[in-house]
């Protein structure tokens, strides 16, 4: 992000390959398309205009990770083992898989495990921050920093902050209340938040 040359030779390609998307509508029944930062439709997306995005939509709160129920009960046969190793007892491995791991939610209310964290810890039996190693955003790091809005507890942020960012014109969304607004009160009036 620091490149905008390369940025925007990468909006091209990007271009290039939804605009072969768009030709082939008839064939595709169903498609998804994942990842990690939203940018404006117009920016990138602006050749495939019928997009459906569904990152911040109560409906699929829980798709982008494991909730609790998934969790228990999917990696139940490998808990036996983390636990013996670590020596801990199952309520004390949950606390603790909640804690490192179980911090996203797009609507306040359905919290979802890291997907890429908890395969990481049951392949390795350590408590590890896997996903922030993955690649660091550094380019968001650099803006907060340029923003002085490094303080990310209790964050609130509304629907509109997630609307479009163009990584040509990146900068902070002014409705962002930093520490401004408690979840609490959020709720109380009504308004979705979002945990970061």
């Amino acid at each position: 992000m620091d490149d905008k040359e390369q940025a925007k030779a990468n909006q091209a390609i990007l271009r290039t390959f939804y605009s072969v998307i768009k030709d082939s509508d008839p064939c595709i029944e169903f498609l998804l398309i994942t990842g990690i930062s939203k940018f404006s439709k117009d920016s990138i997306f602006s050749v495939l205009n019928n997009l459906n995005d569904i990152t911040i939509d109560p409906n699929f709160a829980d798709l982008t990770g494991y909730t609790q129920e998934e969790l228990e009960a999917s990696f139940e046969p490998y808990m036996h083992q983390v636990e013996k190793s670590l020596s801990l007892g199952r309520a004390e491995l949950l606390a603790k898989l909640r804690h490192w791991y179980n911090g996203y939610t797009w609507d306040g209310q359905v919290y979802v495990y890291n997907p890429f964290s908890v395969l990481n810890f049951f392949q390795k039996g350590i408590f590890r921050n896997y996903w922030f190693e993955t690649a660091t955003p550094t380019f968001l790091l650099q803006l907060m920093r340029e923003q002085e809005a490094l303080e990310l507890d209790d964050v609130i942020l509304d629907e509109l902050a997630f609307a479009t960012v163009d990584i040509i014109r990146v900068a902070s969304t002014p409705s962002c209340g930093f520490g401004a607004e408690s979840i609490g009160n959020a709720a109380a009036r009504g308004r979705a938040h979002y945990t970061l």
